[in-house]
């Protein structure tokens, strides 16, 4: 007879090597899928905030703008039904806010400027700036600039002259002749500050690049290498995306590109807004989702060791029993024998078992009988032949 003791392994050990083997395959199965879930979400997740985010920077920046068009539009309305030269209030007032509005002024056909806030450039002649020459044609938006007649006059001790933003404007009489051209200058420095203050508060970096992807406005420590960037690109194409990817810097960011699209009848200046969010903004959130699924792996581990430690009791030992009361039986030990009707194996492992059991006296007792009857014979009478 084998000796049934070399083999270790018993029905409940090889029920809980294959649970926890199933438990790590499947816990690492989950983590993967989980991991690629939440990177996934955590993807749509930050390219919908950097969206959103740029989406309300390029509304407050172009209401801003839209509000100075408006005024300018008021304004030219205002001068083509009065005195230009009687409206030196309009013009102050319009200029109120040193900060945001620089100079504003209106200059007749020829180029001369008629009447301005505090009365500068006045009898100037501007027929050669592209904010007059494109204003007669119809609404003008112009690039930022340096200053030219004005910087003397704004900063005479500044080292760098102040920049500008124009708008421009023709103006016409009631009857239609064309009276001259209003415009507007908008500090440049204001602009800027107004998008660092927008983006610090939506908690993005922002620039703000030309057409030919230049750039005008940044909130970056360091400008990068705009060619080397997917989003400078985008900008130049004109295409608004979302995307992630490697900046200059050595980290990788989410990205949206979006033109900056005045309201209203506000010309637009081609601006185009570059807004990203590091990758690391959204860090807590796969840590969040972490520390939230760490409670129910937990309590799914202990269901599972108390569910196996309740089936191993219940449908495995009693099958190391039966094992047990079979090699008894074998070994030719009278012992009573062991039923369970638990399952439907056990059932007929212990029926048959039994069966064994109740007919092993009759077997063993067989020959030993036999013997005793061969033993009590008579002997038989040879006969002679006749």
């Amino acid at each position: 007879m084998p000796d049934m003791d070399r083999t270790r392994i018993t029905l409940g050990s090889a029920v809980y090597t294959f649970v926890i083997v199933g438990a790590i395959l499947g816990a690492a199965f989950t983590f993967a899928a989980l991991r690629d879930a939440v990177a996934q979400m955590t993807e749509r997740a930050m390219a919908e905030a950097v969206t959103v985010r740029s989406a309300g920077l390029q509304e407050a920046l172009s209401r801003e703008l839209s509000q100075e068009w408006n005024r300018l539009e008021s304004l030219a309305d205002l001068i083509g039904r009065s005195d230009p030269r009687e409206l030196q209030y309009a013009f102050d007032l319009s200029a109120s806010e040193g900060s945001k509005v620089s100079w504003a002024g209106f200059a007749t056909v020829d180029g001369i400027v008629l009447r301005a806030s505090a009365q500068m450039l006045e009898g100037a002649s501007v027929a050669k700036r592209p904010w007059f020459q494109r204003g007669l044609d119809g609404p003008f938006a112009g690039d930022v600039h340096e200053a030219v007649l004005l910087a003397r006059l704004l900063d005479p001790t500044g080292e760098e002259p102040p920049r500008f933003l124009d708008f421009s404007l023709p103006v016409d009489a009631p009857d239609g002749r064309r009276l001259g051209v209003v415009g507007l200058h908008i500090n440049f420095d204001w602009a800027a500050e107004l998008v660092a203050e927008i983006a610090a508060a939506l908690e993005i970096e922002a620039l703000i690049v030309s057409q030919d992807g230049q750039i005008i406005i940044s909130t970056l420590d360091d400008d990068p290498a705009q060619p080397t960037i997917e989003p400078f690109r985008l900008a130049i194409l004109g295409t608004t995306s979302a995307t992630l990817a490697p900046w200059p810097d050595g980290g990788s960011h989410y990205s949206v590109v979006q033109p900056i699209l005045a309201s209203d009848q506000t010309p637009n200046f081609g601006w185009r807004l570059i807004a990203r969010v590091d990758q690391s903004a959204f860090a807590s959130i796969r840590q969040g989702l972490a520390s939230e699924l760490l409670p129910f792996i937990a309590g799914l581990v202990c269901i599972l060791a108390i569910a196996t430690v309740l089936f191993v009791r219940l449908f495995a030992n009693p099958f190391t029993t039966v094992a047990a009361n079979a090699q008894a039986i074998s070994e030719g030990r009278d012992i009573f024998p062991f039923e369970s009707h638990r399952t439907r194996e056990l059932a007929k492992l212990s029926a048959a078992l039994a069966g064994l059991q109740a007919t092993k006296p009759a077997t063993a007792n067989a020959p030993a009988r036999q013997k005793t009857d061969d033993a009590t014979d008579p002997p038989k009478a040879h006969q002679r032949a006749p």
